[in-house]
């Protein structure tokens, strides 16, 4: 089975999601239920299979409701990194065609060239609602459910660096239909041989979620039935504290993280059970 709303379906009390800074858990029935709210309402917006949302938040759960939401409703997601600049921001929503871009209080400024209808703010602010809020309101007033299982599953739609100039988008073709009923696609089941990812997987997500690796990682670990932790900011300490707390399987990292945890004291390091890793 690799499909997250399987996996879901079946143990909806387990844990999947754990926000490493605020402790916030959410099981996977929570999630599950939450990304397809997020679909109905996408989908009652006009979004359509093969459309495109861009969302330019930090590490934070809604991400991953709206990544999941565009499996099910057949779009890409374009995940925009949080460092890029106004211009920088605007071009690539409007090279990638989104019809939708979600930000946070504190990302609003960088979308600020941006006049486009389909802009949401995810928090609450006075004048204008939450986007849990919305979704739920939509809800309550139109029970009648939109049934998106003959659309294709949506994915991400990664942007290049632009060291040779403007980024440019990597768009893939979308997935079949099926892959939403437990069928791995072809580059999940590359990772499973990989790094055999199972439903026994905890997974440490160390980095920022608009990189291809934690984003599409996170992903395939849900997809297999796993569970994430996923740090809001990096700190080499709290790294170990993690693994040590939730018997970490796998877990990402880059060269100057490993830095920063070898400059640790040595009894600092030692304090911490690691030995639950098997990929690092």
């Amino acid at each position: 089975m690799y499909d997250f709303h399987c996996w879901a379906d079946v143990r909806p009390a387990r844990v999947a999601v754990t926000m490493a800074d605020s402790g916030v858990e959410y099981t996977a029935g929570e999630l599950a239920q939450r990304s397809r709210d997020y679909a109905q309402w996408l989908a009652s917006q006009g979004i359509d299979a093969g459309d495109t949302i861009a969302v330019l938040l930090e590490n934070r759960v809604e991400i991953l409701d709206l990544a999941l939401a565009a499996r099910l409703v057949g779009a890409y997601i374009v995940v925009i990194s949080t460092h890029l600049t106004a211009v920088e921001v605007s071009y690539i929503v409007r090279d990638c065609g989104a019809k939708m871009l979600f930000v946070s209080e504190r990302t609003a400024g960088q979308a600020s060239k941006l006049d486009m209808q389909g802009k949401y703010l995810v928090d609450e602010q006075p004048g204008s609602a939450s986007l849990q809020s919305r979704v739920a309101a939509y809800l309550a007033g139109n029970p009648a459910y939109i049934d998106l299982s003959d659309r294709p599953a949506g994915r991400d739609l990664l942007y290049s660096s632009g060291t040779t100039g403007s980024p440019k988008g990597i768009k893939k073709a979308l997935f079949a239909p099926d892959v939403r009923q437990g069928v791995a696609d072809p580059e999940l089941s590359f990772w499973i041989r990989q790094l055999n990812f199972d439903e026994n997987t905890v997974y440490l997500s160390t980095a920022p979620l608009y990189h291809a690796a934690p984003l599409r990682t996170c992903l395939r670990v849900l997809n297999t039935g796993g569970r994430i932790v996923i740090m809001e900011r990096f700190d080499a300490e709290k790294s170990l504290a993690l693994i040590d707390r939730h018997r970490v399987t796998h877990s990402q990292w880059v060269p100057t993280m490993f830095q920063r945890i070898l400059a640790l004291p040595q009894e600092c390091r030692d304090q911490y059970d690691v030995s639950s890793q098997k990929y690092a």
